[in-house]
């Protein structure tokens, strides 16, 4: 057994401390570190989220047969910030007494915008609406969509509620365009 001298003792005991006192210090690193990154991971999400994209529920039959009640999109909300949305896009948008609503655009503002027969005429042409599967269309009349408006539609059109209900809407009133269904896993797609 070894009889170690006061001061050996005290040495010795200082390196341990010294040791021990960095393996700690390492440690609270880490644990420093990992906070750091998971902050900034956070923040970066909700800003992507905020002013990018975002993934978002749906419900109801009003765009069927694009649209599944429970289908989740992602709604892509930077590109508007460079163009107006185009005809035939579907926008997601504040309607009235602020519901969030899903719809497609038909008719943007200068339009003149009809139905008759079942058919849609913009500006006395019949649009081609191939993504319906039934293209009767209830007979409105006809009506010149104000700038800075957008008039939308459902796609199942004999259970929409849309402009044709509350009117044209503003292009303020639009949060993003619908880009992807990424719910559920069988349905992903692209959206035209």
């Amino acid at each position: 057994m070894r009889i170690w001298e006061r001061s050996q003792l005290t040495a010795f005991m200082n390196q341990t401390a010294v040791k021990n006192s960095k393996v700690v210090l390492h440690g609270f690193l880490d644990y420093l570190e990992w906070i750091w990154y998971t902050g900034i991971a956070i923040i970066l999400a909700l800003l992507v989220r905020t002013f990018l994209f975002q993934p978002v529920p749906l419900s109801g039959p009003s765009m069927l047969p694009t649209f599944h009640q429970g289908d989740w999109v992602v709604i892509n909300k930077w590109v508007y910030t460079f163009r107006p949305p185009k005809r035939g896009e579907v926008v997601i948008f504040y309607g009235p007494n602020q519901r969030i609503y899903i719809k497609r655009v038909v008719a943007v503002g200068g339009d003149t915008i009809e139905a008759d027969q079942g058919n849609v005429y913009v500006n006395r042409h019949r649009i081609n609406e191939s993504y319906l599967t039934s293209t009767y269309t209830s007979y409105f009349f006809k009506r010149k969509v104000p700038w800075g408006k957008l008039f939308v539609m459902g796609d199942n059109r004999l259970n929409s509620m849309d402009s044709r209900d509350f009117g044209p809407i503003s292009v303020n009133q639009v949060i993003g365009r619908a880009d992807l269904v990424i719910w559920p896993v069988r349905d992903i797609k692209w959206i035209n």
